[in-house]
Protein backbone atom coordinates (compact mmCIF):
# COMPACT_ATOMS: atom_id res chain seq x y z
CA UNK A 1 0.00 0.00 0.00
CA UNK A 2 1.29 3.52 -0.91
CA UNK A 3 1.49 6.27 1.78
CA UNK A 4 -0.25 9.52 1.12
CA UNK A 5 1.06 12.21 3.84
CA UNK A 6 -0.24 15.94 3.84
CA UNK A 7 2.55 18.41 3.47
CA UNK A 8 1.70 19.12 7.54
CA UNK A 9 2.95 15.80 7.81
CA UNK A 10 5.57 15.60 5.83
CA UNK A 11 7.07 18.74 7.84
CA UNK A 12 6.63 16.75 10.98
CA UNK A 13 8.50 13.65 9.42
CA UNK A 14 11.51 15.55 8.22
CA UNK A 15 11.74 17.31 11.18
CA UNK A 16 11.65 14.12 13.26
CA UNK A 17 14.83 12.84 11.10
CA UNK A 18 16.05 15.52 11.52
CA UNK A 19 16.65 15.34 15.16
CA UNK A 20 17.17 12.12 14.73
CA UNK A 21 20.65 13.13 13.36
CA UNK A 22 19.64 13.28 9.41
CA UNK A 23 20.17 16.62 8.73
CA UNK A 24 17.68 18.73 6.59
CA UNK A 25 21.29 19.25 4.25
CA UNK A 26 21.01 15.92 4.00
CA UNK A 27 17.90 15.35 3.04
CA UNK A 28 18.27 17.97 -0.19
CA UNK A 29 21.64 16.34 -0.79
CA UNK A 30 19.90 13.48 -1.46
CA UNK A 31 16.66 14.18 -2.89
CA UNK A 32 19.25 15.85 -5.85
CA UNK A 33 20.91 13.03 -5.92
CA UNK A 34 17.58 11.00 -6.71
CA UNK A 35 16.75 13.85 -9.43
CA UNK A 36 20.04 14.11 -11.39
CA UNK A 37 20.06 10.09 -11.02
CA UNK A 38 16.94 10.49 -13.39
CA UNK A 39 18.08 12.71 -15.30
CA UNK A 40 21.18 11.31 -15.90
CA UNK A 41 18.81 7.87 -16.82
CA UNK A 42 17.08 9.81 -19.65
CA UNK A 43 20.32 11.51 -21.29
CA UNK A 44 22.19 8.35 -21.12
CA UNK A 45 20.15 5.04 -21.92
CA UNK A 46 16.80 6.93 -23.50
CA UNK A 47 17.86 9.52 -25.57
CA UNK A 48 22.10 8.75 -25.92
CA UNK A 49 22.35 12.43 -26.51
CA UNK A 50 25.81 13.52 -27.18
CA UNK A 51 25.24 17.28 -26.51
CA UNK A 52 22.44 17.22 -23.68
CA UNK A 53 20.96 20.29 -22.67
CA UNK A 54 19.36 20.85 -19.22
CA UNK A 55 17.39 23.42 -17.61
CA UNK A 56 16.78 23.35 -14.10
CA UNK A 57 14.20 26.35 -12.50
CA UNK A 58 15.31 27.22 -9.34
CA UNK A 59 12.96 28.88 -6.55
CA UNK A 60 13.50 30.21 -3.73
CA UNK A 61 12.44 27.33 -0.97
CA UNK A 62 14.04 23.61 -0.25
CA UNK A 63 12.21 22.80 -3.60
CA UNK A 64 15.11 25.26 -5.44
CA UNK A 65 17.89 23.50 -3.14
CA UNK A 66 16.77 20.00 -4.19
CA UNK A 67 17.49 21.74 -8.13
CA UNK A 68 20.90 23.18 -6.97
CA UNK A 69 22.30 20.36 -5.60
CA UNK A 70 20.93 18.37 -8.67
CA UNK A 71 22.38 21.18 -10.82
CA UNK A 72 25.64 20.42 -9.39
CA UNK A 73 25.65 16.69 -9.55
CA UNK A 74 24.81 17.05 -13.05
CA UNK A 75 27.80 19.24 -13.94
CA UNK A 76 29.91 16.90 -12.32
CA UNK A 77 28.86 13.95 -13.84
CA UNK A 78 28.54 15.18 -17.10
CA UNK A 79 32.35 16.37 -16.45
CA UNK A 80 33.48 12.87 -14.77
CA UNK A 81 32.31 11.48 -18.17
CA UNK A 82 34.17 13.57 -20.64
CA UNK A 83 31.00 14.50 -22.17
CA UNK A 84 29.76 17.90 -23.12
CA UNK A 85 26.98 19.32 -22.04
CA UNK A 86 24.90 22.43 -20.85
CA UNK A 87 23.14 22.66 -17.13
CA UNK A 88 21.66 26.41 -17.12
CA UNK A 89 19.99 27.60 -13.63
CA UNK A 90 17.13 29.29 -14.07
CA UNK A 91 16.79 31.87 -10.84
CA UNK A 92 13.72 33.03 -9.86
CA UNK A 93 15.18 35.64 -7.25
CA UNK A 94 18.96 35.67 -8.67
CA UNK A 95 20.05 38.45 -6.68
CA UNK A 96 19.07 36.79 -2.88
CA UNK A 97 19.61 33.13 -4.18
CA UNK A 98 22.93 32.88 -6.81
CA UNK A 99 24.82 33.47 -3.78
CA UNK A 100 24.37 31.32 -1.28
CA UNK A 101 25.99 27.73 -0.89
CA UNK A 102 24.54 25.61 -2.77
CA UNK A 103 24.60 27.97 -6.02
CA UNK A 104 27.95 28.67 -5.57
CA UNK A 105 28.70 25.28 -5.59
CA UNK A 106 26.85 24.39 -8.56
CA UNK A 107 28.28 27.23 -10.91
CA UNK A 108 31.87 25.91 -9.49
CA UNK A 109 31.10 22.48 -10.84
CA UNK A 110 29.87 24.00 -14.18
CA UNK A 111 26.21 25.07 -14.34
CA UNK A 112 25.96 28.22 -15.80
CA UNK A 113 22.96 30.70 -14.77
CA UNK A 114 20.09 33.48 -15.44
CA UNK A 115 17.71 35.44 -14.63
CA UNK A 116 14.39 33.41 -14.78
CA UNK A 117 12.51 36.57 -14.58
CA UNK A 118 13.87 38.08 -17.95
CA UNK A 119 11.63 36.58 -20.30
CA UNK A 120 13.83 36.50 -23.30
CA UNK A 121 16.60 35.04 -22.01
CA UNK A 122 13.93 32.53 -20.34
CA UNK A 123 12.04 31.28 -23.60
CA UNK A 124 15.28 30.76 -25.31
CA UNK A 125 16.85 28.87 -22.77
CA UNK A 126 13.32 26.67 -21.99
CA UNK A 127 13.14 26.39 -26.26
CA UNK A 128 17.26 24.86 -26.24
CA UNK A 129 16.77 22.43 -23.16
CA UNK A 130 16.08 18.71 -23.46
CA UNK A 131 15.18 18.31 -19.95
CA UNK A 132 13.68 20.77 -17.55
CA UNK A 133 13.46 20.15 -13.57
CA UNK A 134 11.30 22.30 -12.47
CA UNK A 135 11.97 22.86 -8.97
CA UNK A 136 10.71 26.46 -8.71
CA UNK A 137 7.38 25.79 -6.40
CA UNK A 138 7.07 22.80 -3.83
CA UNK A 139 4.84 21.34 -1.30
CA UNK A 140 4.49 24.43 0.46
CA UNK A 141 2.80 26.42 -1.87
CA UNK A 142 -0.30 27.99 -1.23
CA UNK A 143 -2.52 30.02 -4.06
CA UNK A 144 -3.18 31.98 -5.99
CA UNK A 145 0.35 32.88 -6.73
CA UNK A 146 1.76 35.95 -7.24
CA UNK A 147 4.27 38.16 -7.69
CA UNK A 148 7.39 37.34 -10.14
CA UNK A 149 6.81 33.63 -10.03
CA UNK A 150 3.37 34.27 -12.20
CA UNK A 151 5.37 35.99 -15.29
CA UNK A 152 7.70 33.22 -14.85
CA UNK A 153 5.75 30.48 -15.03
CA UNK A 154 3.98 31.72 -18.07
CA UNK A 155 6.47 31.91 -20.20
CA UNK A 156 7.93 28.38 -19.80
CA UNK A 157 4.76 27.30 -20.30
CA UNK A 158 3.94 28.94 -23.39
CA UNK A 159 7.21 28.21 -24.97
CA UNK A 160 6.75 24.80 -24.30
CA UNK A 161 3.39 24.80 -25.77
CA UNK A 162 4.27 26.13 -28.83
CA UNK A 163 7.38 23.83 -29.13
CA UNK A 164 5.16 20.75 -28.38
CA UNK A 165 2.34 22.09 -31.23
CA UNK A 166 4.66 22.04 -33.61
CA UNK A 167 8.17 23.58 -34.10
CA UNK A 168 11.10 21.99 -34.64
CA UNK A 169 12.39 20.08 -31.69
CA UNK A 170 15.61 18.84 -30.86
CA UNK A 171 14.38 15.30 -29.77
CA UNK A 172 11.91 14.02 -32.84
CA UNK A 173 11.18 11.47 -35.22
CA UNK A 174 12.94 8.44 -33.98
CA UNK A 175 10.97 6.84 -31.31
CA UNK A 176 11.44 3.31 -30.67
CA UNK A 177 8.35 2.98 -27.53
CA UNK A 178 8.59 -0.22 -25.42
CA UNK A 179 5.44 -1.82 -23.23
CA UNK A 180 3.20 0.23 -25.63
CA UNK A 181 2.45 2.73 -22.95
CA UNK A 182 3.69 5.84 -23.57
CA UNK A 183 5.95 8.01 -27.25
CA UNK A 184 9.11 10.03 -25.55
CA UNK A 185 7.51 12.94 -28.37
CA UNK A 186 7.67 15.92 -25.67
CA UNK A 187 10.38 18.40 -26.17
CA UNK A 188 11.77 19.52 -23.92
CA UNK A 189 11.14 17.00 -21.18
CA UNK A 190 9.78 18.23 -17.86
CA UNK A 191 10.41 16.71 -14.28
CA UNK A 192 8.87 18.12 -11.74
CA UNK A 193 10.54 18.19 -8.04
CA UNK A 194 7.96 17.10 -5.30
CA UNK A 195 5.04 18.43 -7.00
CA UNK A 196 4.31 20.73 -10.59
CA UNK A 197 4.61 24.01 -9.40
CA UNK A 198 1.71 25.98 -9.48
CA UNK A 199 -0.19 23.08 -8.15
CA UNK A 200 -1.49 22.73 -4.00
CA UNK A 201 -0.35 19.63 -3.02
CA UNK A 202 -3.09 18.98 -0.10
CA UNK A 203 -6.22 19.95 -2.38
CA UNK A 204 -5.13 19.51 -5.87
CA UNK A 205 -6.27 22.92 -6.84
CA UNK A 206 -3.99 24.18 -9.41
CA UNK A 207 -3.30 27.85 -10.50
CA UNK A 208 -3.86 29.82 -13.89
CA UNK A 209 -0.66 28.71 -15.13
CA UNK A 210 0.54 25.79 -13.82
CA UNK A 211 3.63 24.00 -15.34
CA UNK A 212 2.35 20.90 -16.09
CA UNK A 213 4.94 17.98 -16.23
CA UNK A 214 6.31 14.71 -18.04
CA UNK A 215 6.83 13.29 -14.49
CA UNK A 216 6.66 14.05 -11.18
CA UNK A 217 9.75 12.74 -8.37
CA UNK A 218 8.34 13.49 -5.24
CA UNK A 219 9.71 12.11 -1.74
CA UNK A 220 8.98 9.31 1.34
CA UNK A 221 5.47 9.38 0.31
CA UNK A 222 3.00 10.55 -2.33
CA UNK A 223 1.00 13.47 -1.40
CA UNK A 224 -2.61 13.78 -1.69
CA UNK A 225 -2.84 16.65 -4.35
CA UNK A 226 -0.97 14.09 -6.95
CA UNK A 227 -4.34 11.94 -6.89
CA UNK A 228 -6.91 15.04 -6.67
CA UNK A 229 -7.83 16.59 -9.46
CA UNK A 230 -7.26 19.33 -11.39
CA UNK A 231 -3.80 18.54 -10.13
CA UNK A 232 -3.51 14.90 -10.82
CA UNK A 233 -3.84 15.79 -15.27
CA UNK A 234 -0.46 17.61 -14.58
CA UNK A 235 1.57 15.09 -12.48
CA UNK A 236 2.51 13.24 -14.94
CA UNK A 237 4.23 9.56 -14.30
CA UNK A 238 4.80 9.77 -10.48
CA UNK A 239 7.96 8.55 -9.03
CA UNK A 240 8.53 8.52 -4.89
CA UNK A 241 12.24 8.14 -3.92
CA UNK A 242 13.40 7.67 -0.56
CA UNK A 243 15.34 10.35 1.57
CA UNK A 244 16.77 7.52 3.42
CA UNK A 245 15.36 8.68 6.61
CA UNK A 246 15.53 6.19 9.96
CA UNK A 247 13.12 3.89 10.49
CA UNK A 248 10.15 4.23 12.89
CA UNK A 249 9.48 7.69 12.64
CA UNK A 250 6.42 9.30 13.92
CA UNK A 251 3.63 10.11 11.07
CA UNK A 252 0.89 12.22 10.99
CA UNK A 253 -2.68 10.96 11.19
CA UNK A 254 -3.22 11.74 7.61
CA UNK A 255 -0.88 8.81 6.94
CA UNK A 256 -4.03 6.75 8.41
CA UNK A 257 -5.25 3.72 6.41
CA UNK A 258 -7.62 6.82 4.92
CA UNK A 259 -4.45 7.68 2.74
CA UNK A 260 -3.33 4.39 2.41
CA UNK A 261 -3.95 3.68 -0.98
CA UNK A 262 -3.18 0.98 -3.55
CA UNK A 263 -2.12 2.87 -6.81
CA UNK A 264 -0.16 0.79 -9.70
CA UNK A 265 0.88 3.62 -11.83
CA UNK A 266 2.99 4.46 -8.63
CA UNK A 267 6.66 3.97 -8.78
CA UNK A 268 8.32 3.31 -5.61
CA UNK A 269 12.31 2.74 -5.38
CA UNK A 270 15.03 3.50 -2.46
CA UNK A 271 17.28 6.01 -3.75
CA UNK A 272 17.03 6.80 -7.31
CA UNK A 273 13.13 6.52 -8.88
CA UNK A 274 12.54 3.48 -11.28
CA UNK A 275 12.22 4.77 -15.03
CA UNK A 276 8.20 5.13 -15.54
CA UNK A 277 8.98 5.71 -19.26
CA UNK A 278 11.26 3.42 -21.38
CA UNK A 279 12.18 3.95 -24.85
CA UNK A 280 15.03 5.21 -27.37
CA UNK A 281 14.74 9.10 -29.26
CA UNK A 282 17.45 10.27 -31.17
CA UNK A 283 18.46 13.39 -32.68
CA UNK A 284 17.58 13.76 -36.53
Amino acid sequence: MQRVLTTADMRDLEAAADQQGVSYAQMMETAGTAIAGRVMTLLEEVWYLDHPRVLILVGTGNNGGDGLVAGRLLAERLKAAEREGQIVLAFLRMAETERGDLALRAKAAGCSSLDGTNGEALRAAVAGADVIVDALLGTGTRLPLRGEIVPMLQNVRHTVDALRAGKASALHDVILPLEGDDLLSTHPYIIAVDVPSGMDADTGVLAETPLAADETITFEAAKPGHFLFPAAEVVGHLAIASLNLPPNLPEGASSAPLWRTPQPWVKSCPNVPAAPIRGRLARS
